[in-house]
């Protein structure tokens, strides 16, 4: 599935054990895809992130989040994002139906698809 100027930003901190789940549910996803990681130590299986098309940024746990999620949506120009945690998984068809909506109803700021939680 194929959605055009989006980005999910999926952040973790201290569950890598999640990540694995969320690159198999994500992997056809064609749109670009940012794992946030702010745990004790790096993800050790960065490999994978990237043949699933995952950008990774890894930040020391002691850092304040939301000065690192300032850093990494500084990165960002797509015009929609999904933030969702290590442990939900969005169901895909609801997210292209969130987009599709946002793009045609520009008065509004945001919607809520459906996601599985862990």
């Amino acid at each position: 599935m194929k959605i055009d100027d989006f980005v999910l930003l999926v952040t973790v901190r201290n569950r890598h054990f999640n990540l694995r789940r969320v690159i198999k549910h994500y992997e056809d996803l064609e749109c670009r895809k940012i794992i946030v990681d702010h745990s004790a130590e790096p993800f050790e299986d960065k490999h994978n992130l990237k043949n699933a098309g995952f950008e990774y940024y890894y930040f020391h746990e002691d850092l304040n989040f939301f000065d690192i999620i300032t850093k990494v949506v500084e990165k960002i120009d797509e015009k929609f994002i999904l933030n969702c945690a290590d442990d939900d998984l969005a169901i895909k068809s609801t997210i292209l139906e969130c987009v599709t909506f946002l793009s045609r109803n520009e008065d509004y700021g945001s919607c809520n698809g459906l996601y599985l939680e862990g």
